[in-house]
């Protein structure tokens, strides 16, 4: 089966690691057809960064600037400038594994009514980081986790469900939604697709930021399926 895929990274003060990502992209043993990156108002030279490892690698990358609005904005205004049939949203301090999208791709085929697909994570925490608590804040890959960086995603997901929401923790309710569907709306993979990096300037890690999201997704979640009668 001929494959459509973009990546999209969102790209936030992320000049240090941003050149890891697109290398893990670029090396993937299937071809993407499109890689966008959007940078979400940074202050340092991300966008240089970005400009420079695509001159280095005859790797064509796009990249579109806007004003800060979080991470869910830019990963919304990533996908309207691609056409494929399958997306990945890949954090910028993030990198998959080689053989990622290959292993997506084949259990999104073998699940025809699947929106999504997605595999385990390891974890690099980054040494010395300021405030940085492995234990507490790893994603491990003892299985397969709903993150944006360890799945594979449907255009038509989008149609069913909608947009991201705005802000940096803003696929928690996107996913809710894709498990209230049930099980035939994903397909998981018990292997390993991508490294998570974790540092002392994740956007997405702030404890009390977390729990009160939580509280939030649960509610519309609840809300979601009483108005349905479920």
């Amino acid at each position: 089966m001929t494959r459509s895929i973009s990546v999209v990274i969102p790209a936030y003060q992320a000049a240090r690691f941003i050149g890891e990502a697109l290398e893990s992209v670029s090396n993937q043993t299937i071809r993407v057809e499109r890689i966008v990156v959007v940078d979400d108002g940074s202050t340092d030279d991300t966008a240089g960064a970005v400009i420079d490892w695509s001159r280095q690698s005859g790797v064509p990358v796009a990249l579109i600037g806007k004003p800060n609005g979080g991470a869910g904005s830019a990963r919304n205004v990533g996908r309207e400038r691609t056409d494929s049939e399958l997306l990945m949203f890949l954090d910028a301090d993030d990198r998959l594994v080689k053989d990622a999208l290959e292993h997506l791709c084949h259990a999104l085929e073998s699940q025809p009514s699947a929106l999504i697909a997605y595999g385990a994570m390891e974890t690099l925490v980054e040494e010395g980081g300021a405030g940085t608590i492995a234990h507490q804040r790893a994603v491990i890959a003892t299985g397969p986790v709903m993150l944006l960086s360890s799945t594979l995603m449907r255009r038509r997901a989008f149609d069913e469900i909608g947009p991201f929401e705005d802000g940096n923790v803003s696929s928690m309710d996107w996913f809710a939604q894709i498990i209230e569907r049930g099980a035939a709306a994903s397909v998981s993979i018990d292997r390993v697709v991508a490294e998570r990096r974790i540092h002392s300037a994740n956007t997405s890690t702030n404890t009390k930021n977390l729990m009160s999201e939580y509280a939030r997704m649960v509610k519309a979640s609840l809300d979601r399926r009483r108005a349905r009668g479920t």
